[in-house]
């Protein structure tokens, strides 16, 4: 790898002055929905209406990802989040049954989490692109988010954590039936509620589990339409809609 030839990059005048800016890393997620988007083009029928709520149509795979999770001040056992005092370091997990099948990045040290579709590793990509590679060969590679098969009486697993040193402290255990989402923004509030505990041979067992979790936005996008939907967000950001 030509280190000197990235140091040069991230030292010109240009670079320099978009990191100061800002608008740097964002420039470079522009690029690659940009990218993807020529390379893929559109999934669905430009006449119909995009992501209005429709409901989920069984045996149809879907794009699903948690937009933002609020949780209480304390945790499920009415304890605080971290014992120097700071508030949660917050990701979340999604499942199919007993499989894993996404598991978001950390967001540190807040009640209020948020998480956008598209994620990119900037270093990675970008000391691949500028060592003369072609950086991540597949669009999909970029979606921060779980695939799923909608199923009649099927659901989504949502496990919400806080992320601690030693172990994670559960925030929440929510299952979201798929006749329960739509396509586009859900979203779902709950009571806080602490564990209840006994059985076993402790009688310290969970026997209901407890929530921390205040409210959740979940997305749903059908996945040939996820190409769709990210121009559609593009446009209206940038007024061109």
């Amino acid at each position: 790898m030509d280190f000197q030839k990235i140091k040069e990059f991230f030292g010109s005048e240009r670079v320099t002055e978009l990191l100061a800016s800002g608008w740097f890393f964002p420039a470079v997620i522009v690029g690659v929905i940009l990218f993807g988007t020529m390379l893929l083009g559109g999934g669905r029928d430009d006449n119909k209406e995009p992501f209005t709520g429709n409901s989920l149509v069984a045996g149809r795979t879907y794009y699903i990802w948690v937009g933002e999770i609020a949780v209480y001040d304390v945790d499920w056992s009415n304890r605080a989040w971290d014992s120097n005092g700071t508030g949660p370091d917050l990701y979340y997990e999604l499942y199919s049954g007993n499989s894993m099948v996404f598991s978001s990045d950390v967001r540190t040290d807040t009640l209020v989490a948020r998480w956008t579709p598209v994620g990119i590793d900037y270093m990675d990509e970008l000391t691949t692109m500028l060592a003369g590679g072609k950086g991540k060969s597949s669009f999909e590679e970029f979606i921060q988010a779980g695939l799923f098969k909608a199923t009649v009486d099927g659901e989504v697993g949502l496990r919400m954590k806080d992320n601690d040193f030693i172990d994670s402290t559960w925030a929440g255990l929510w299952g979201l039936p798929f006749e329960a989402l739509h396509e586009g923004e859900n979203v779902f509030t709950a009571e806080y509620s602490a564990p209840v505990y006994g059985g076993g041979d402790s009688g310290l067992e969970v026997q209901t589990n407890g929530n921390a979790v205040q409210s959740v936005v979940v997305y749903v996008i059908p996945a040939d339409g996820m190409v769709d939907y990210l121009k559609l967000q593009l446009m209206q950001k940038h007024g061109g809609y």
